[in-house]
């Protein structure tokens, strides 16, 4: 969950600042948890700054195992960061990440938060934070959290892909006893070690599920000039299911 302190307040800063210029190479990182730093930056007018709530000791413990890589990429319609992240911990778990934006005077001009409903111990899946402004730095913050309303179930979804010309068709095949509730298959496009474009795609049936023994199919659009991807799905079951 997240809390939107409403009064436009100077940013402790959760990392240093990450300077990248059109589209990136990957930033790896060992660990979820940022160091807060003493520097602070101006907040521009009608931001809502968002912080994460703090994480119990067993989450934290979950995080510290998290291998997160990171990607910018801008020029496009949208700017926005891709988070890969691997739960290397024994402990399925959700994954929050706040992005702050800055201008190139060090103003936050954007705050966004995201999320990965369930991430199974031993699972990688990827997500994007878009920004609204145009920034030139921005910094992160992501934390594991407890799994209440969801269940993980990535490991039991088997991801099949035939390239056709400029489209990738991905099938999803549900594996488990439980229905996959809205199923993505995020992909990233790269030319050669920089990314060139996110795609994240639904995968379901009308009620936006995959039911036990069932195969889901979607038409994903590959880039031109792409010459290599990555693909990651994202999904859970109800709690209660």
């Amino acid at each position: 969950m997240k809390r939107i302190l409403c009064l436009v307040l100077a940013v402790v800063l959760a990392l240093s600042v990450v300077l990248f210029a059109g589209c990136g190479k990957e930033e790896t990182k060992s660990s979820s948890t940022s160091k807060s730093s003493s520097s602070k930056a101006s907040v521009a007018s009608g931001v809502e700054v968002i912080e994460l709530d703090p994480m119990s000791a067993e989450m934290q413990a979950v995080a510290d195992k998290f291998d997160i890589k990171e990607y910018r990429c801008t020029g496009l319609e949208y700017e926005y960061i891709v988070f890969v992240v691997k739960n290397n911990s024994d402990t399925d778990c959700g994954f929050n990440v706040v992005v702050n934006f800055y201008n190139k005077n060090k103003t936050l001009v954007d705050c966004q938060e995201e999320e990965i409903e369930a991430l199974g111990a031993g699972q990688t899946s990827a997500v994007a934070v878009y920004a609204n402004e145009k920034f030139e730095s921005y910094t992160s913050d992501v934390a594991a959290t407890e799994l209440t309303y969801y269940t993980a179930i990535t490991k039991d979804l088997k991801l099949k892909v035939e390239e056709n010309d400029s489209k990738l068709n991905a099938s999803v095949t549900n594996n488990g006893k439980k229905t996959a509730c809205f199923t993505t298959v995020n992909s990233l496009f790269f030319k050669g070690d920089e990314i060139y474009d996110f795609d994240k795609s639904y995968v379901g049936d009308d009620n936006s599920e995959i039911a036990p023994g069932k195969t889901e199919t979607k038409e994903i659009f590959k880039p031109a000039g792409c010459d290599r991807y990555e693909q990651y799905v994202n999904s859970y079951a109800k709690a209660e299911d």
